[in-house]
């Protein structure tokens, strides 16, 4: 699958992060608040791809004969960590969304060019 051509929500790819919105601010043609939105958007798709990944990890592993207690616990604090994030995540924290992007975007577009 190409990643790249795949449309998420209704803004960008969170792969490729805001780096369109950022070209229509420099030609002025967008706002900051613009940007932080589009920005904002991408962090929660990535986030709710993570989550979905390990979902669906979680259940392959339910689905073995005999799942691997340290592998479940690990999903489990994965899955936690990633929900906290989501709770978390504000438009009013750039810094916040910007990690989330380099943190999970690179895992997440990884993840679908595996598929």
């Amino acid at each position: 699958m190409n990643y790249n051509r795949l449309p998420i929500g209704n803004t960008f790819s969170p792969v490729r992060g805001d780096r369109r919105a950022l070209k229509l601010v420099a030609m002025g043609s967008a706002s900051n608040s613009t940007v932080n939105l589009a920005s904002f958007e991408a962090a929660q798709e990535v986030l709710c791809v993570s989550i979905a990944i390990q979902n669906k990890a979680l259940s392959e592993e339910l689905s073995r004969p005999h799942p691997d207690v340290v592998a479940l616990a690990n999903i489990d604090s994965e899955l936690s960590r990633l929900m906290a994030a989501e709770d978390a995540l504000s438009l009013d924290d750039p810094s916040g969304i910007n990690k989330i992007l380099t943190e999970y975007g690179p895992r997440v577009k990884a993840a679908f060019l595996s598929a």
